[in-house]
C-alpha cells in the first residue's frame, strides 16, 4: 500500500448549535485501502463525511488533499477533486429519471445551452453494459423499486471514477446479492489504487474487508488500528463500550461460544480424518472421520503415540520432525496399521500475532479408492490371463486326447504286465494334465456363469462332505458355524462350492495331524460373510498381497498348478464378492463377502 495519502483530515471540530459532534477528529487515507469507521450511534460518523463531502463546513481543522490544504468544501469542490458518496438519507429528485440525477450539475451542452442528452444516454448505456446492469434510465426514478433507486445512487457516486469514494452503512440497503456486485466494484477501485472510507456497523463485513480501522466514539476519534492487529470481540469492546455490563459481557461470551461450537462441529463432520494438536502437540481436538478410522481408541484415549504406532517408523520420524520444525508436510499411499491405507498431510497454523498455535495433521482413508485400483488392476490381469489359458487349454486337449486314444489301443495290444502298469502310469499322467487344462478352462469361462438365487449354507456342507473323508483321514478338527435359516443370495452354487473345495483343501495341505479348520457364514450389516480359517504355519506378511496371483503357490509339490486361489477369487469377483486373506493370531482365514438378501440367526455345528 503506497505510503502517499489521499486524504488526511487533521483537528477537525463541529457542533450543532450548543451540541458539540465532533472534537478535533483526524484520520487518513491512503491510496488502495479500504478504511472503516466504526463507532456507537452519534459518535460523528455521518458528520464527519458530510464534512468531506462538503455538505457540512467544519468549524475547526483542515482536510488535506493532494491539490492541497482546505478548511473547508463546497459539494461542487468536493466532486471536482474527485470525492465521491453514497449517504444513509436518499439524496435523488424522484421526479428526475436516473440520467438527470446522475449528470446534475455535470451535463455537457451545445452552444447555446442545449443539453447533449443523446450522448449522456449513450454514454451512460455503454458504462452499464460494462457492469452488466440493465433497466430504464429514462423513467423517473420515484418509479423505480427502492434496490434500484439505491443502486442509482451508488452508480452516481462512482460514475465520474472519483479517487475518493465514501459508503455510509450500505449494506443495510441492499440484498446480499447487490452487496456482491458492489463488492466487486469496490475491490476493482482498490486494485486501481483509488481509496474507499467505509462505515459499517457490521464487524465481520469490517473485518472481511478493511485494511484499517477507525474508531469514533462520543465526537473523539479513539483509535486507527490495522486489521490484522484486531480480532472481532476487541474492535466491539473498543467499539462500543470501555465497560461491557453484565447482560452485554454473557450476550459476548455466548455468542462466542457459539462460534466456537460452530467451527467445531464443522471440523468434526468434515469427512476426511482431522487431528488438532496444541502448541504443545498435544491433542486439541480429534473428528468423527478420525476417531472412526482410530478405533478402538476414543478421543479422550488418543495420543501422538498411539496414531503413529499404525505407521512405519521411518514415516513417523518424518512426521516428528515437521510437526517440530514447524513445516507442512504430505505422505501419500502411507499403510496404516494392516488394514489401511491412508494419505498424510500435516500444516501448523499461527494466530493473529503470528504465533504457533498448533498443527493440523489430516489422515484421509484412501483404503476404498486402494482396493478399487487394487480390483480392477486384478481384474484386468486376469482377464489376460483367462485369454491366454483357454487358448493353451485348447491347444493341449487336442493333443492329449489323441494320445490317449493311442494309450488305450496299445494297452489292448500289449501283454506285458510291466509294460501294462507303466502304461497306466503314463495314462495317470497324463489325465493330471488334462485336469490341468480344464482348472484353465473353467477359469476361462467364469464370465458365463449363470448366477441365481442360492442358499449359501448348502455350497458350503457339500464342499464339507466331498472333503470329509480327507479330513477324517488327515485326523483335522473341524468346526462349522452357520445361520439356522437360508442364507439367499445371488449365485451360481456348483461354483461358491468350487471355491469352498478349493479353500478347504489349502488349509488340509497347510496342517499336520490334530490342526483345526474353522468354517463360518455370518452377517455382517447388507452383506454375507463367510470363512475358512486353519492354525497352520501362516503366510508371510510379505506374500499376502501375491497368493491370488496366477500360477503363484507356496506349495512344494509338483502336482499343484497354483491356479486354484486364482480361479477362486475370479469366480468371487463374478459373484460382485471380494475375496481376502489375512494371517495373524495363529490362525489364516480367507473370508469371502457377498451381497446378502436378507438377515438371519446363527448356529453353530461341530463336524468330527
Amino acid at each position: 500500500m503506497n505510503s502517499r495519502r489521499l486524504l488526511q483530515v487533521k483537528g477537525v471540530s463541529y457542533s450543532y448549535g450548543i451540541k458539540q459532534a465532533l472534537f478535533g477528529v483526524g484520520f487518513d487515507l491512503l491510496p488502495g485501502e479500504i478504511h472503516a469507521l466504526v463507532g456507537d450511534h452519534r459518535a460523528g460518523k455521518s458528520t464527519l463525511i458530510r464534512i468531506i463531502c462538503g455538505a457540512l463546513r467544519c468549524r475547526k481543522g483542515e482536510i488535506i488533499l493532494p491539490e492541497g490544504k482546505f478548511a473547508g468544501l463546497s459539494p461542487r469542490k468536493a466532486r471536482q477533486l474527485g470525492i465521491g458518496a453514497v449517504f444513509q438519507e436518499e439524496m435523488l429528485v424522484p421526479s428526475l429519471s436516473t440520467i438527470d440525477n446522475v449528470f446534475s450539475g455535470r451535463f455537457a451542452v451545445y452552444p447555446g445551452g442545449i443539453i447533449r442528452w443523446r450522448r449522456h444516454i449513450d454514454e451512460f448505456t455503454r458504462f452499464c453494459r460494462k457492469l452488466d446492469l440493465d433497466f430504464d434510465f429514462t423513467k423517473p426514478v420515484g418509479q423505480l423499486d427502492k434496490v434500484n433507486q439505491h443502486l442509482v445512487e451508488f452508480l452516481r457516486a462512482i460514475y465520474f471514477d472519483p479517487s475518493i469514494l465514501i459508503l455510509d452503512e450500505i449494506s443495510t440497503r441492499f440484498t446480499p446479492r447487490e452487496m456482491d456486485f458492489i463488492y466487486r466494484i469496490i475491490l476493482d477501485m482498490k486494485k486501481k489504487g483509488k481509496g474507499i472510507i467505509y462505515i459499517s456497523h457490521d464487524m465481520d463485513e469490517v473485518m472481511e474487508f478493511a485494511d484499517r480501522v477507525t474508531i469514533l466514539r462520543n465526537g473523539r476519534c479513539r483509535k486507527t488500528e490495522n486489521i490484522r492487529n484486531l480480532d472481532k470481540m476487541q474492535l466491539y469492546y473498543m467499539t462500543y463500550s470501555h465497560e461491557l455490563s453484565r447482560k452485554e459481557l454473557r450476550q459476548a461470551n455466548y455468542e462466542l461460544y457459539n462460534f466456537k461450537r460452530y467451527n467445531e462441529a464443522i471440523i468434526r463432520n468434515i469427512p476426511v480424518g482431522v487431528v488438532i494438536l496444541d502448541k504443545d502437540n498435544g491433542i486439541y481436538q480429534v473428528n468423527q472421520a478420525a476417531e472412526n478410522l482410530l478405533s478402538p481408541f476414543s478421543a479422550d484415549e488418543l495420543t501422538l503415540e498411539k496414531i503413529f504406532s499404525r505407521i512405519d517408523k521411518s514415516s513417523v520420524h518424518k512426521i516428528l520432525l515437521a510437526i517440530r520444525s514447524k513445516k507442512r508436510m504430505h505422505l501419500e499411499n502411507l499403510p496404516f496399521g494392516d488394514e489401511h491405507i491412508i494419505d498424510f498431510f500435516c500444516s501448523p497454523f499461527t494466530g493473529d500475532a503470528g504465533e504457533l498455535s498448533g498443527t493440523i495433521l489430516l489422515i484421509n482413508n484412501k483404503t476404498e479408492e486402494h482396493n478399487a485400483k487394487e480390483y480392477m488392476r486384478r481384474t484386468e490381469q486376469i482377464s489376460s490371463i483367462a485369454e491366454l489359458a483357454a487358448g493353451v487349454a485348447h491347444e493341449i486337449n487336442n493333443p492329449l486326447n489323441i494320445i490317449l486314444n493311442y494309450m488305450d489301443l496299445i494297452t489292448l495290444e500289449t501283454q506285458k504286465e510291466s509294460s501294462i502298469i507303466r502304461l497306466k502310469k503314463i495314462e495317470k499322467e497324463i489325465q493330471r494334465i488334462s485336469e490341468i487344462t480344464g482348472s484353465l478352462l473353467s477359469f476361462s469361462k467364469v464370465n458365463n456363469v449363470e448366477l441365481v438365487e442360492c442358499d449359501l449354507r448348502q455350497a458350503l456342507k457339500e464342499a464339507v462332505l466331498l472333503l470329509k473323508y480327507r479330513i477324517e483321514k488327515k485326523k483335522v478338527v473341524f468346526s462349522m458355524e452357520i445361520p439356522d435359516e437360508p442364507v439367499v443370495i445371488t449365485g451360481n452354487l456348483n461354483k461358491l462350492e468350487q471355491v469352498f473345495i478349493n479353500l478347504l483343501i489349502n488349509s488340509l495341505d497347510a496342517l499336520e495331524a490334530g490342526g483345526k479348520i474353522r468354517a463360518c457364514i455370518r452377517y455382517e450389516n447388507n452383506n454375507v460373510y463367510a470363512a475358512v480359517s486353519d492354525n497352520g504355519p501362516g503366510i508371510e506378511h510379505s506374500i499376502v498381497s501375491k497368493i491370488f496371483d496366477p500360477f503363484f503357490t507356496t506349495k512344494i509339490e509338483d502336482k499343484n498348478s497354483g491356479l486354484g486361489l486364482t480361479v477362486s477369487m475370479h469366480i468371487i469377483m463374478e459373484h460382485n464378492g471380494l475375496l481376502e486373506c489375512h494371517s495373524e493370531g495363529g490362525w489364516t482365514t480367507f473370508g469371502i463377502r457377498l451381497a446378502a438378501c436378507s438377515s438371519k440367526t446363527y448356529r453353530k455345528e461341530i463336524i468330527d
